[in-house]
């Protein structure tokens, strides 16, 4: 059986395309270098998906996203979504015939300022464990040697 987990994306645009899909537009990947800081960024935005088995659905859901110990977002999951999406029939993964069910949210920051180096974070909370989530580190360039 597949276990819970979290991933995310951090980009500089999330774009509703035709068919329900989503485009995202300048994906970081660990970390964010800027020029210099303080800096502003026109925008920032970050889509967090939560998966758990079917077995095992969510009985509490709150998603946050944290610039170093601060919430910038949260996203708590009205219970009577939980027993909805826990009640759908969830899409086989792979052929072992692992079954998911998926919540995702995104937190979108315009503009968005950075006035240090910082680290920013994904944290869910459920009825019983915190999981954690990919995070992208806010550093300025660094130098390069000659």
């Amino acid at each position: 059986m597949a276990n819970r987990f979290v991933t995310s994306i951090y980009c500089d645009d999330i774009r509703m395309e035709v068919g329900n899909k989503h485009s995202y537009i300048g994906v970081y990947y660990g970390a964010m270098f800027v020029p210099q800081m303080p800096i502003v960024l026109p925008k920032l935005c970050v889509s967090v998906s939560v998966m758990t088995p079917v077995q095992r659905p969510f009985k509490k859901l709150l998603i946050r996203l944290l610039k170093g110990d601060n919430t910038l977002g949260q996203y708590d999951v009205d219970e009577k979504i939980l027993i909805n999406q826990a009640n759908l029939r969830a899409p086989k993964l792979d052929e072992t015939g692992d079954q998911l069910i998926v919540f995702g949210t995104s937190f979108v920051f315009a503009p968005f300022e950075i006035d240090k180096e910082t680290m920013l974070r994904i944290r869910v909370q459920t009825e019983d464990e915190e999981l954690k989530g990919p995070g992208l580190s806010i550093e300025v360039t660094p130098t390069q040697l000659t």
